[in-house]
């Protein structure tokens, strides 16, 4: 995994043209197309060009089968976040910074294999079996559920409806939606 620099200052990415920041140096790269003109984000399946890889995410609808489909080659996915992830593959992008030793991850899986590889000590245990979210302290009973809850804080909905495509963070609250 890329170590991914703890120093706020290097860890920011200035545009030359305008005032804006970036955390991570793609979305500064994208940004940038947008004072050059640039549209090197290119869909393969009709040629399209965009300033920014979200805008040529956002134009692939899904393939026949209800499946998500990559602009960079023939693989496709039940869901967007999937998707999404997949593509950090493509272009380089590790979104998913351990706050423990900065190490960063292409996708969210493997940014909680790592903690729970070297950083189990720091995923602090409250009772049996108990577990508390650093974010919020919310403490909850089992890990699978503060990986789970900790998508939430991310904005992870990785449980989608098959009948509207609603996405959900909670297994449960995708069970109530479909009843």
């Amino acid at each position: 995994s890329q170590r991914s620099s703890l120093d706020s200052d290097q860890s920011k990415h200035h545009c030359p043209f305008c005032e804006k920041v970036y955390r991570f140096k793609q979305n500064l790269r994208d940004h940038i197309n947008v004072h050059t003109g640039k549209r090197p984000h290119i869909c393969k399946h009709c040629g399209a060009s965009f300033t920014h890889l979200s805008n040529m995410c956002a134009h692939f609808a899904r393939t026949e089968e209800g499946k998500f489909q990559c602009p960079y080659c023939e693989k496709a996915y039940n869901f967007k976040h999937t998707l999404k992830d997949h593509i950090n593959k493509h272009t380089g992008l590790r979104p998913h910074v351990c706050k423990h030793c900065g190490d960063s991850f292409t996708h969210l899986a493997s940014l909680c294999n790592h903690i729970k590889r070297r950083h189990e000590e720091k995923i602090p245990q409250v009772r049996n079996y108990s577990f508390k979210c650093k974010l919020c302290g919310h403490l909850l009973k089992a890990r699978k559920s503060l990986y789970e809850h900790i998508d939430s804080h991310l904005g992870r909905k990785p449980y989608s409806c098959t009948h509207c495509g609603d996405s959900f963070t909670h297994k449960s609250t995708l069970h109530n939606h479909v009843r």
